[in-house]
């Protein structure tokens, strides 16, 4: 890899993603891991501000997710639309990603731009067991 040769780990790409973003993006569960115990920051947004979990929390890469929340990505960042990693989640019916999320110590009561909480998302978006999983907790 090139960081053993002191490549900046925080250098984007054109689209002003960092090698942990594209990582993220590809589904590398393998290049993630590498990058974080190398000291990538995994709370750095990509364009409109998405961050690296709230991109893969929209995919429902539940490792990806574990590992981000491990590494001590922000929980409740929100991208340029006011939406954190729980909302998009929930918008897209990601059961286990909330159930991680949640776990990790997300805030359910979190409101997006426009004052919506993820279970109002969920329910908006038809994911009633998503719904349900969040009035438990």
């Amino acid at each position: 890899m090139l960081l053993g040769k002191g490549a900046n780990i925080e250098a984007t790409d054109p689209d002003g993603n960092t090698a942990l973003f594209a990582a993220v993006l590809g589904g590398q569960v393998n290049a993630l891991a590498e990058l974080l115990k190398a000291g990538a920051n995994p709370n750095v947004a990509g364009r409109e501000g998405i961050t690296p979990l709230i991109a893969a929390s929209v995919r429902g890469l539940s490792d990806i997710v574990d590992q981000l929340t491990k590494a001590g990505a922000a929980l409740n960042a929100v991208d340029g639309r006011g939406v954190n990693a729980l909302h998009a989640a929930s918008a897209t019916g990601q059961l286990e990603i909330v159930r991680l999320l949640l776990e990790a110590g997300a805030d359910r009561n979190c409101l997006t731009a426009d004052g919506l909480t993820a279970s109002r998302v969920a329910e908006a978006a038809g994911h009633q067991e998503v719904v349900d999983l969040l009035a438990q907790n």
